[in-house]
């Protein structure tokens, strides 16, 4: 598989994970407030299973977001600083959010493995609380390679602006949208 083989697969599951958990907990939330207005009763697995849902989708769009630059982030001080400058607080700024997510990493993923008790299931479902809290390793980690994916593509094209970076990273397939604002980068 190449590596744009790769970028392509690995953009379609952010998609799609954050596709169907968005999906479904609208569709569970709506069918519970149905469920409760014209019947009178409550489905009870629906609410658990949207929060769960919900919290996946938010940890897998947190990770798409990151290499688009999504995130929210400080800039008026860069925007002051000579170019040399500001890409290395750039990339200073990057390496302390990479050893972040790499940090998360490491706790949740000794927590879901090694702590947590392995009859500790969800009230409602039954489900295994390792199956829910595994969202923290895999959409950390997932960012972790995002950030260091959208990090070398912003050294490589000369461009400090994300926008204009974030566009340079979507393959043929996820073209930009026509009423997003043009990219307004620098070169470096």
């Amino acid at each position: 598989m190449t590596r744009t083989h790769f970028s392509r697969a690995f953009n379609q599951l952010e998609r799609i994970v954050c596709t169907v958990a968005l999906l479904g907990f609208v569709t569970l939330i709506f069918a519970q407030i149905v469920s409760r207005q014209l019947f009178g009763h409550s489905i009870a697995w629906t609410e658990e299973l949207s929060v769960y849902l919900f919290v996946w989708f938010a940890y897998f769009g947190a990770s798409f977001a990151a290499l688009h630059f999504a995130h929210n982030r400080v800039t008026f001080q860069v925007k002051r600083l000579p170019r040399q400058a500001a890409v290395l607080l750039l990339l200073i700024a990057d390496g302390c959010w990479l050893l972040f997510t790499v940090s998360v990493i490491w706790v949740s993923a000794d927590f879901v493995m090694f702590k947590s008790l392995p009859y500790w299931d969800s009230q409602t479902l039954g489900v295994p609380m390792r199956w829910v809290y595994l969202v923290i390793p895999v959409s950390f980690l997932m960012m972790a390679l995002r950030i260091v994916q959208a990090t070398v593509a912003r050294v490589r094209s000369g461009v400090d602006q994300p926008f204009s970076v974030a566009l340079s990273l979507t393959s043929a397939d996820d073209e930009p949208d026509d009423d997003e604002p043009p990219s307004q980068g620098r070169a470096l």
